[in-house]
């Protein structure tokens, strides 16, 4: 998708304390994943048996969507001015 930084950041002044679109992919889907698919048996009694295989499912799509959505602007607080041209990743 190349929407984020192209090298490897690991020092904290440069990285938002926690990246929103793994935290609110997680959420959503363990809500969904519990509540709708395992409680409330919306869906049948077998989704209520693979509540966790499709909240897996779902966390994994709406990670792409959401940092499609946010253009990856939650990956890096601000530019790195020294990273050299061999940390780069290609």
């Amino acid at each position: 998708m190349r929407i984020g930084p192209n090298y490897f950041e690991h020092r904290q002044e440069y990285l938002y304390a926690w990246n929103p679109v793994g935290v609110v992919s997680l959420i959503i889907s363990s809500v969904v994943g519990s509540f709708a698919f395992a409680a409330f048996g919306f869906f049948g009694v077998f989704l209520q048996n693979v509540p966790a295989f499709f909240a897996a499912i779902l966390a994994f799509i709406l990670t792409i969507v959401l940092a499609i959505t946010t253009k990856g602007k939650y990956y890096r607080k601000k530019e790195a001015k020294d990273v050299s041209s061999n940390e780069m990743i290609v």
